[in-house]
C-alpha cells in the first residue's frame, strides 16, 4: 500500500474516531468501495454502525448511558451533606468556592475530561483594587527600603506580595460552566463522539468529506467518484 492510502486510512480514523484494524492497512484498497467496506468493518467491531434507522436504538441508547454516568460521577464528588441537585443548580452551591481550583482539578480527574481554565478575578471588584492598591503598595515600598536588603526582609516581601493578591483575588469557575447543565454539556461533548454511530450513508458522506480535506478530490469532482472509482487511476493515489 502507497503512502497515500496510508495517511487516506489515518484521516479516515481521525473522522469517524474510529480504531482501523492494523491489517486493514495492508489489504488490498483498489476502490473507493474498498474503503468503506474497511470503514464499515471497523464501525461493526465497535458496535457504532446501523445498516437501517431502526438500529441506531443502540446510539440512542449508549448517549443516554453517557449521560447517566455523569450524574453518577459527579455524585461520587460531591461532599457527603450536599441536597439533591438539578442541570439549573449553581455549580458554586454544590462546593464551597474557596477550594475551586482543588475541586476543579478534582472534577477533572472523576469525569475524565478537560475543563475550561478557572478565572482569576477580583474578590471585591474595583474597591478590594483600591484597598489593594491603597494598603499594599506603601506597605511594599517600606519592605523595600528598609528589610530587602537582608534574606529575611526578601522573604518577608515575596510573602506579602503572595499574600496580598491571594486575598484580594480569587478563582472563579468560569460561566460556561456556572451550572451543572453547562458541565454536563462539557461533558457529552467530549464523550459522545467515541459513541457516535454511522449509517452507510454518513460513512459515504464522511469518505467524500476526507477525499476534499486532503485535497485528493476537486469539488467539481464530486459528482462523479462512485464506489467503484479507482484510487490510483481515478484520484491519483500512489
Amino acid at each position: 500500500m502507497g503512502l497515500d492510502h496510508t495517511e487516506f486510512l489515518l484521516d479516515l480514523e481521525d473522522y469517524f474516531d474510529v480504531s482501523i484494524p492494523l491489517e486493514s492497512f495492508n489489504s488490498p484498497m483498489k476502490t473507493v468501495g474498498d474503503v468503506q467496506g474497511i470503514i464499515i468493518l471497523s464501525l461493526q467491531r465497535e458496535k457504532r454502525y446501523f445498516s437501517d434507522e431502526r438500529n441506531s436504538e443502540n446510539f440512542i441508547l449508549a448517549t443516554v448511558k453517557i449521560e447517566k454516568d455523569f450524574y453518577s460521577s459527579l455524585k461520587k464528588i460531591l461532599p457527603p451533606n450536599t441536597n439533591s441537585f438539578t442541570d439549573k443548580t449553581h455549580i458554586t452551591t454544590l462546593f464551597p468556592q474557596r477550594k475551586a481550583k482543588k475541586i476543579w482539578k478534582s472534577l477533572e480527574k472523576q469525569l475524565s475530561i478537560s475543563l475550561p481554565s478557572l478565572a482569576f478575578v477580583p474578590r471585591f471588584p474595583f474597591f478590594g483594587d483600591c484597598i489593594l492598591f491603597l494598603l499594599f503598595f506603601p506597605l511594599a515600598f517600606v519592605f523595600l527600603l528598609i528589610l530587602l536588603p537582608h534574606v529575611g526582609g526578601l522573604l518577608c516581601f515575596c510573602f506579602v506580595v503572595c499574600f496580598s493578591f491571594r486575598f484580594f483575588y480569587i478563582d472563579k469557575i468560569p460561566p460556561d460552566c456556572s451550572a451543572v447543565e453547562n458541565l454536563k454539556s462539557v461533558y457529552m461533548h467530549q464523550k459522545t463522539p467515541k459513541y457516535r454511530a454511522w449509517s452507510k450513508e454518513k460513512i459515504w458522506e464522511g469518505i467524500i468529506m476526507t477525499l476534499r480535506q486532503g485535497e485528493y478530490l476537486e469539488l467539481e469532482e464530486v459528482g462523479t467518484i462512485t464506489e467503484n472509482s479507482c484510487l490510483v487511476e481515478d484520484l491519483g493515489f500512489c
